[in-house]
């Protein structure tokens, strides 16, 4: 038969001198078989010819033990049992030295046979490997680990007769229970690199134009049966807690078997890393293959208790894959069954995940040293932690939010939103744990609670129209204050900053704090006293020292380049993938896509998250971005960082903004609003009482870098004066919104309406709706009774130095 892939390497064996090895063999006959230990199960593997020239030359051999030998190669399997009678026969006519010659050639042989379609074929081999072992003793022990992975495969062969001869064989050479042990021990390595190897074959791998399709199917399936079973046996074994019972000081033995327990342990954990190749087998149409997989998950666990985690993993992709797959396998337990117990796994997951998280930010408010200690361990069991940062990944916002309240009751000095920062800026970071930690932060329910300190004003979902009836104002922005981990992020960042590497991690720390707020702040709903109060609070402290460092990042001087050259068609790789995250987070509002792949840290991949954090910006704090663009002194790099903009940021930006106005409904039939793609031009019309007035919001293409221009273009019944303000009032508007522009047409449309309703404008400001916290005037005079914006009064009480009214000027 064909040779499958990867055989070669197991074909040519080197020979072990281990004395070990010799130790266990019998120097002379062998024992009668008593049982291997209660082992059951049986295997096959599929049927590989070697080359010639990986086969060993008949040097000193018999000339009719040769003849036999040859004989071997045929594809008849009568051929082949004829000759391994024969073989048998003559072996037991031999002694000692004489068989030595043969058993180079015989361990080659025997690696073939035992893969055999024909059964009979298999038995035979075992008889002839028992008369060779009986003879040749101790002198088997050069080849024992070459020949050991084969052998111990055998054991669990389908057919019972084989599996029987292939046990009586191994008997014959280890004829006492402890020897059979030993060698498991010392062969370990071996056998699970063999077994391994088998299970990533396929049914091509078996190819044999001698053997039929369904012929080969079958031979495939007793393959992967038998290499499954062999190798939950073997865990079985190896990983048995031995019996301490008066044993004596720490001997050869005892530390070869430590040795194998490890072999064994990694051995499993990374047999079960390749998940695909074990959800084949739990869907295999094959019972005998489903029924081993399953034997196999039964010990990996029992034995390997941490290991619970992979099969839980394996389980719940099974299930997912059968569901997207459109098969319906597992359609009754995935409803009924499966969701609600793989939430409560993975809500014990996530409280694994925090409790981590907690130790590290609980040491650290004593001592970095303290938190290094706490990080170090997982860095110790990272294949562990990685599995958790897996599975935490795929956990529901049920699970999370129950995780997250039961942290909460432990009464800790930390909670679970200080668990999942000190992961993310871990002194000694792990990739996968902050993907993790990052997509948590990010995502409901816990984006909620992650950007704003305990202890404020919760953001409200209040729309601001829903105040009017109000006699409180919005609330103060000074009450909001942002989470200690990101705070001195966003508000105090140092100019230090800027000539650290562009790797280091304060660098990356700050880029994820501020993509964490950017994507909170565009997920809260448009015009709420959440988002307006948070928006008030980054623009009045937030350092913009942040846009700095991200142009650092982002490769200007290539843009100069290829805007020289112009060509359009010839973008440097660099470029191409910054502009794609920019243009990418202003389409989706998101910048979880460019995060997900930002592990390992490099400089490309910190270039992507620079420019998807400047497109979140442009998109979520428009009005901030400008007024950092206009108080530029350096005009060679406002240039470039303008062209830069107008080419790869604005023209998604502008496309998104007057798709919004197109969708925007302003439920008025007095206000109307038409929209020119091909001259980003939006008309706004708005009539009432016989009066009316067409207002023309034109974008620039450097939007939103360069200011919204608004003229007025028509207007009926309206005084110049009139004119002016409302002209003024929409330029104001939408000029200092940061977010969509239909948000700010929608804001001065409502200042309008409540001028015809008779609310008397702000005298400060001339607006009746103020144009950054879109709060009514409120604040009256007790003695000329004119009102004001509150936040019109402070500014007019700070920048006057005086307390009094702006008009009356009587003390306020």
């Amino acid at each position: 038969m064909g040779r499958p892939k990867g055989d070669a390497a197991r074909s040519k064996s080197r020979p072990s001198s281990s004395s070990l090895a010799a130790s266990l063999l019998p120097s002379g006959s062998a024992a009668a078989a008593v049982g291997f230990g209660g082992y059951v199960g049986s295997s096959r593997f599929d049927a590989s010819s070697m080359s010639n020239e990986d086969s060993a030359p008949f040097l000193d051999l018999d000339s009719e033990m040769a003849q036999h030998l040859q004989r071997l190669s045929r594809k008849d399997p009568t051929t082949k049992i004829k000759a391994l009678t024969s073989l048998s026969e003559l072996v037991k006519q031999k002694k000692g030295k004489e068989l030595v010659p043969l058993i180079p050639q015989w361990t080659f042989e025997y690696k073939k046979l035992i893969l055999d379609y024909s059964r009979d074929v298999r038995r035979a081999t075992h008889d002839v490997m028992t008369n060779v072992v009986t003879g040749v003793g101790r002198d088997l022990a050069p080849h024992l680990k070459s020949i050991m992975g084969p052998w111990w495969f055998s054991q669990f062969d389908l057919v019972s007769e084989v599996s029987q001869a292939a046990k009586s064989s191994l008997q014959a050479a280890f004829p006492a229970q402890e020897k059979r042990l030993d060698v498991l021990n010392l062969c370990s390595a071996e056998i699970f690199a063999y077994l391994e190897e088998n299970l990533r074959l396929t049914p091509q791998n078996l190819s044999d134009k001698a053997l039929a399709s369904d012929e080969l199917e079958e031979m495939y399936q007793q393959m992967m049966s038998s290499s499954l079973r062999a190798l939950a046996t073997l865990l079985d074994i190896l990983l048995h807690e031995p019996n301490k019972a008066g044993s004596e000081s720490v001997n050869a033995e005892s530390k070869l078997a430590s040795k194998a327990r490890r072999v064994a342990t990694s051995s499993a954990a990374k047999l079960f890393s390749f998940h695909k190749c074990f959800l084949n087998f739990l869907k295999s149409e094959s019972p005998s293959i489903r029924s081993a997989t399953y034997s196999l998950l039964s010990s990996f666990i029992k034995n390997v208790p941490e290991n619970a985690l992979s099969a839980f993993s394996l389980l719940n992709a099974l299930v997912k894959n059968n569901s997207v797959d459109g098969e319906y396998v597992f359609y009754s337990l995935a409803n009924e069954i499966w969701d609600p117990v793989k939430d409560r796994i993975l809500e014990g997951v996530l409280r694994l995940f925090f409790c981590t998280g907690l130790a590290e930010a609980i040491a650290a408010s004593y001592s970095p040293e303290a938190a290094s200690l706490v990080a170090s361990f997982r860095v110790d069991h990272l294949q562990f932690w990685e599995l958790v940062a897996e599975l935490v990944v795929d956990s529901s916002p049920r699970a999370r939010d129950r995780a997250v309240r039961a942290v909460e009751f432990w009464g800790l000095s930390k909670g679970a939103i200080s668990s999942l920062y000190a992961i993310m800026f871990s002194s000694k970071p792990i990739p996968s744990l902050q993907r993790a930690a990052y997509i948590v932060l990010s995502t409901e329910p816990i984006s909620r609670l992650a950007i704003v300190a305990d202890g404020n004003v919760s953001p409200s979902d209040e729309s601001l129209s829903d105040q009017d009836s109000s006699n409180v104002g919005l609330p103060s922005e000074e009450k909001l204050q942002l989470r200690d981990e990101i705070s001195c992020m966003v508000e105090k960042l140092n100019y230090e900053l800027l000539d650290t590497d562009l790797t280091a991690p304060d660098r990356v720390q700050t880029f994820l704090a501020w993509s964490l707020l950017l994507s909170h702040v565009n997920s809260l709903p448009s015009l709420t006293q959440g988002r307006e109060r948070l928006v008030q609070y980054i623009e009045r402290t937030a350092n913009p020292l942040i846009l700095d460092s991200l142009f650092q990042h982002i490769p200007l001087e290539q843009y100069m380049a290829q805007s020289l050259k112009k060509k359009d068609g010839d973008i440097p790789s660099e470029l191409s993938v910054v502009a794609s995250a920019a243009t990418d987070a202003i389409t989706t509002g998101s910048s979880l896509s460019t995060v997900k792949s930002l592990w390992p840290i490099e400089t490309g991949n910190m270039s992507s998250l620079a420019g998807a954090i400047y497109g979140l910006m442009l998109r979520v704090l428009p009005a901030y971005v400008r007024e950092w663009f206009s108080e530029m002194r350096d005009r060679s790099a406002s240039s470039l960082i303008e062209a830069f903009t107008r080419t790869w940021c604005s023209p998604s930006l502008i496309k998104n903004e007057l798709s919004q106005i197109k969708k925007a409904d302003f439920n008025d039939d007095s206000f109307s609003v038409s929209i020119s793609k091909s001259a980003n031009e939006v008309v706004a019309t708005y009539t009432k009482d016989e009066t009316g007035m067409d207002l023309v919001i034109r974008l620039p293409v450097s939007y939103p870098l360069k200011p919204v221009d608004v003229n007025c273009t028509k207007s009926i019944g309206i005084s110049d004066a009139k004119q002016r303000k409302w002209l003024m009032s929409m330029l104001m508007f939408v000029r200092n919104q940061n977010g969509a522009l239909s948000e700010a047409i929608r804001i001065w449309k409502r200042n309008s309406d409540k001028e015809f309703e008779g609310v008397e404008d702000c005298p400060i400001c001339y607006s009746v709706i103020h144009t950054a916290n879109h709060s009514l005037p409120r604040r009256a005079c007790v003695t000329c009774k004119y009102k004001f914006h509150k936040a019109c009064l402070d500014k007019w009480f700070l920048t006057s130095h005086k307390k009094v009214c702006p008009l009356c000027q009587s003390p306020c």
